[in-house]
């Protein structure tokens, strides 16, 4: 095995070529012109004869991050909407003049959403049009859905312990008049929807627990899930505990959905979850838990469930769900409470990796993270809502070309996701120089694992977006403190994982590369990052990436 760790430097006036004073400077990109790029890749250059160099997104800001004479991609304007390339151009300066190369590329940016959270509709206590109005103007986010209790929509919400003032009174009301939470909804996600600065998705959870229909005989088979949807289809329909009762239900009349023309996909959450309950005056627990071993291996219609599946949500204000047990070199940061953590070895998130990579199954599955917000008024808060979910909030970054719905949803669908504790951590892994998270490759032996990242900084960012996050007081001037590659630990068994690199740049811009040779098919590999500004920590995880065959 060979570990090496480099430390990007932002290079701002200076280069360390040699620079000839009676010679002009010199550049090249070299990549294909029409190439597609990722936010976070090293684009490969040839710089010499200059003391000063940058790169720009057609005619925008002048940005200086490189790793050596290289471009390190990170924080690049958005793209227009309706142009499918942008021309990126390096510029080198000395004093007998300037050199530029230029080519028109296409590039994915890193987009930051939160996609679960809940309004007075079901059982939260602000209004929907209060949440949206809050995630716009704080200027945070670019994209968010609402995602409230599909047993809940169109029905009281106070049983299950909503807080609408006449409650009762307002549905009946509703009712009898003939109006639709759940169309509302649909109007909501359509009147907030801002192509190229905003977008919204239709999204609804199916909250089936150990309390419901499908949870009476056990609760393996049941959980909470939520469902987004690519567009917000006229006739989209949400579904209860009521009458799909386990995972096979609900997997099934979603994939149905799907062959209707309503594109749709899955994240399961806080898969450690439990809640109580007082009965006649006794405390009693409930499973709000994920069984990643049932869902993998003991559910009928598998066909169904891989057909709209796409992940699980490793972290949000209940906690997180990785490390801690079986990842103990990774640090467990923003972990349940006590009271609300059920601690089973097949609802971690460790365990669901371990299970898909089985059998070489080809079925995607990726980490994201949002915040599950009842009782703040907005989504992406750094204040937690009290009692077992009083930590920050999460976000889920995709990597797209356009922030609009629909490519906001194809990432998701692909997989090319990321998730993350409150703040935006911008970064990108590359196995055997794939981006692949959440899905299956061919790799080369050994093989070769390329990480950047980027801290986050005060101030906007390159799409005039604010990086602090609504109630965040303490500085914003983090660095990238560690980053971990972790695998597979075959010899331990289900479901531990172990460290095989660890780094600690320390810096705002890191740069790390690694080769495994013990890479076999079945393997899999997550990344974990973490950034400090010498007050809080904050983590990242990236993955899973499988392995099916190594040539």
């Amino acid at each position: 095995m060979r570990i090496e760790a480099f430390i990007a430097v932002l290079l701002i006036a200076f280069s360390f070529n040699f620079v000839n004073s009676s010679n002009p400077p010199y550049v090249k990109i070299n990549v294909e012109p029409y190439s597609t790029l990722y936010e976070g890749e090293i684009i490969d250059c040839n710089i010499s004869n200059a003391n000063n160099f940058f790169w720009k997104i057609e005619s925008g800001n002048k940005h200086a991050t490189f790793y050596g004479d290289d471009i390190l991609l990170f924080d690049p304007e958005p793209m227009p909407l309706g142009k499918e390339y942008v021309n990126l151009t390096l510029y080198a300066e000395n004093a007998n003049g300037i050199a530029y190369d230029s080519i028109p590329v296409k590039i994915k940016r890193i987009y930051f959403g939160d996609i679960h959270w809940h309004t007075n509709i079901s059982d939260a206590k602000y209004g929907i049009d209060e949440m949206y109005r809050n995630a716009i103007e704080d200027n945070y986010l670019d994209f968010a859905a609402c995602s409230d209790h599909g047993e809940l929509i169109d029905l009281p919400n106070t049983i299950f312990g909503g807080v609408r003032e006449n409650d009762f009174i307002k549905t009946l009301i509703d009712l009898i008049m003939g109006k639709s939470e759940w169309e509302l909804m649909k109007e909501k996600a359509e009147e907030y929807y801002m192509p190229g600065k905003f977008s919204t998705l239709l999204a609804f959870e199916w909250t089936a627990a150990q309390w419901s229909p499908g949870g009476w005989n056990g609760w393996n088979d049941v959980g909470h899930i939520n469902f987004y949807y690519r567009d917000v289809y006229e006739d989209a329909p949400k579904f209860s505990f009521y009458t799909k009762l386990d995972f096979d239900d609900i997997f099934e009349v979603m994939a149905e959905e799907w062959e209707r023309g309503h594109l749709n996909i899955a994240f399961p959450h806080h898969p450690q979850a439990k809640i109580y309950f007082n009965i006649l005056g006794k405390k009693l627990p409930c499973s709000f838990t994920i069984n990643w071993s049932y869902m993998a291996n003991e559910i009928k219609n598998k066909e169904a469930r891989n057909k709209v599946l796409r992940g699980g949500e490793v972290y949000s204000k209940w906690g997180c769900s990785i490390g801690q047990h079986y990842t103990p070199d990774v640090p467990w940061l923003y972990g349940y409470e006590e009271e609300s953590f059920y601690n089973l070895t097949d609802a971690w998130m460790e365990n669901a990796f371990w299970e898909w990579s089985e059998n070489r199954r080809q079925c995607k599955f990726v980490m994201i993270a949002s915040s599950d917000t009842h009782a703040v008024n907005r989504p992406a808060s750094s204040l937690g809502d009290g009692n077992n979910m009083n930590n920050p909030s999460g976000l889920v970054a995709v990597y797209a070309t356009h922030n609009t719905r629909h490519e906001i949803w194809d990432a998701l669908n692909e997989c090319n996701a990321y998730a993350l504790q409150l703040h935006k951590l911008r970064a990108l892994a590359k196995f055997d120089g794939k981006i692949a998270y959440g899905r299956w490759i061919n790799c080369s032996k050994p093989l070769k694992i390329e990480i950047t990242a980027l801290a986050t900084f005060d101030g906007i960012d390159s799409s005039n977006k604010s990086m602090r996050p609504h109630g965040y007081l303490e500085s914003l001037n983090f660095k990238i403190t560690d980053i971990w590659i972790v695998k597979k630990d075959k010899q331990k068994g289900r479901p531990w994982c172990k460290v095989i690199a660890h780094f600690t740049p320390n810096d705002e811009v890191a740069v790390a590369s690694y080769e495994d040779n013990d890479v076999v098919p079945n393997d899999f590999y997550w990344v974990a990052i973490k950034q400090s500004n010498g007050i809080d920590e904050y983590m990242a995880f990236l993955g899973p990436v499988f392995i099916y065959d190594v040539e």
